[in-house]
């Protein structure tokens, strides 16, 4: 574990001590009852104690909330909340230093308990707890007998409120001036926003009522002119219903259609339902064409030559530059070093299409830290994607894969002329050369051995390419005598 790490698990466990802590004197103050202390207590009371005990922390919580009301009264709950609020504050913000504002935090409880001392008018029966006053021993010592003497009420609760206040601001943190600023501007932001939203609302309001006056307007006056047009129009049109219908002119005459005299076609009865006879396909006759084209001589039939195929292209199969690849290398490895990360150089293997270089984390350096950082060793080296194997199966290093910039084209002539595809002739009932691994080594696999295939993939990752490959492999392999696609 590195020293970050352990820095950050003490200040969490920090801030769990702070948070319980609290926690235990908040209960056992609230149910702080002076009957629950033991009798060899020197404080506590000559009659006989509670049985069982009520606190809710027990005799313990019962010794620790008497000894806080004995020093500091009732600002023991102030206490209580500053112990609840920095342990809250350490657990979100490791970085908080509780320590350096531990005098502001003791300079805020006296001067609370010296506060509370002087309002003993409005506090709660506080001789019931067998303490000296609501502020404790200490509360009444500065309060009362030091502060009340010299400076009297007025000048006392003065002098402690600013105290107080002084003491909350450089415990916390908080500005109070700084936060009203900003509460004020915020209010008036939202005010602002409130007032646009309003405005904007009226002004689309009286956009649709505009547009509905507009609207009305219009459809008043269509209204009249229509009116006015059936006014002129209605003392023709009963002029004209007056007149007889044998004086009516311009009418074409009825005509008879006789339906049963027009052809079957023409009618819309439903159409005769056909035979059973007839619903039954027609026996199908191979095409003597067909069959004769499906002779073929077997004895005479030669495999396709591999020399119908393309050569492979002889460009980009020179070895790989190894100083360039040594330096990759070290650009990785300088790279992981500015995050800490100390590696050692491994193997380095290079592919068809990606690079792989294999690095040796030194001795308590997580993988995980170098996964992370993929991003990072992708823009080291200017590369379009890389990929971190945290470990490599069967090694004690990582691997980080990078793509080539200069693919090396693989053909299929080239697989077949391969030692791995005679071998696989031999083993194999249905030999498939696929191609090659990123590390250059030929893929071979048996499609006897795949009851069900699928080939999926992304646009232009080669789907197309796979299914010729499977297809010239069988006719490359197979005569039609011996195999035959359905």
């Amino acid at each position: 574990m590195g020293r970050a790490a352990r820095n950050n698990a003490w200040n969490e466990v920090f801030a769990i001590i702070l948070l319980f802590t609290g926690t235990l004197l908040f209960f056992a103050l609230i149910s702080y009852n002076p009957r629950d202390l033991p009798s060899w207590v020197p404080w506590s009371y000559l009659s006989p104690p509670n049985r069982p005990v009520q606190n809710f922390i027990g005799p313990f919580g019962a010794i620790f909330a008497s000894v806080f009301y004995l020093l500091i009264g009732a600002a023991s709950y102030f206490l209580a909340a500053v112990l609840l609020g920095f342990g809250a504050a350490k657990l979100f913000y490791p970085r908080l230093r509780v320590i350096a504002r531990l005098p502001w935090m003791l300079l805020f409880i006296v001067s609370g308990a010296c506060l509370l001392q002087l309002q003993t008018r409005y506090f709660f029966d506080w001789k019931k707890l067998n303490i000296q006053g609501p502020g404790g021993s200490i509360g009444y010592f500065f309060g009362k007998k030091i502060l009340l003497t010299a400076m009297g009420d007025v000048g006392s609760m003065i002098l402690l409120a600013g105290v107080y206040l002084s003491a909350l601001i450089l415990m916390t943190g908080l500005r109070p001036i700084h936060l009203v600023r900003e509460s004020v501007a915020g209010t008036r932001n939202s005010v602002a926003r409130f007032r646009e939203w309003r405005l904007r609302r009226e002004m689309r309001r009286a956009d649709i009522k505009g547009q509905l006056a507009i609207s009305e307007r219009e459809l008043a006056k269509q209204r009249r002119s229509i009116e006015k047009q059936l006014k002129k129009k209605g003392a023709s049109v009963a002029e004209r219903a007056l007149v007889p219908p044998e004086e009516l002119t311009g009418r074409p005459k009825p005509k008879v259609v006789d339906t049963t005299a027009l052809p079957d076609e023409a009618l819309l009865s439903p159409r005769k339902k056909p035979s059973l006879a007839e619903l039954r396909p027609a026996k199908s006759r191979p095409a003597v064409a067909l069959a004769e084209a499906q002779k073929f001589d077997a004895e005479h039939y030669i495999v396709p030559s591999i020399d119908l195929l393309d050569e492979h292209d002889p460009e980009g199969r020179g070895g790989a530059d190894p100083a360039e690849l040594e330096r990759v290398q070290a650009n990785l490895i300088e790279t992981l070093a500015q995050f800490g990360i100390a590696v050692a150089a491994g193997d380095i293997t290079k592919g068809p299409t990606i690079t792989r270089y294999e690095v040796y984390p030194a001795k308590g350096v997580r993988v995980d830290k170098i996964v992370s950082l993929e991003r990072d060793l992708a823009r080291a080296t200017r590369a379009e994607r890389i990929n971190i194997l945290a470990p490599i199966p069967g090694k004690d290093t990582v691997g980080i894969e990078i793509a080539n910039t200069r693919k090396v084209k693989v053909t299929l002539r080239e697989l077949m002329q391969s030692a791995d595809w005679e071998e696989a002739k031999k083993r194999c009932k249905l030999p498939l050369a696929l191609g090659k691994d990123v590390y250059g080594n030929v893929i071979i696999a048996d499609l006897a051995q795949m009851p069900h295939l699928l080939i999926a993939g992304t646009t232009g990752s080669g789907k197309s390419v796979c299914i010729n490959a499977l297809i010239a492999s069988i006719l490359f392999r197979f005569t039609p005598e011996e195999l035959r696609f359905i």
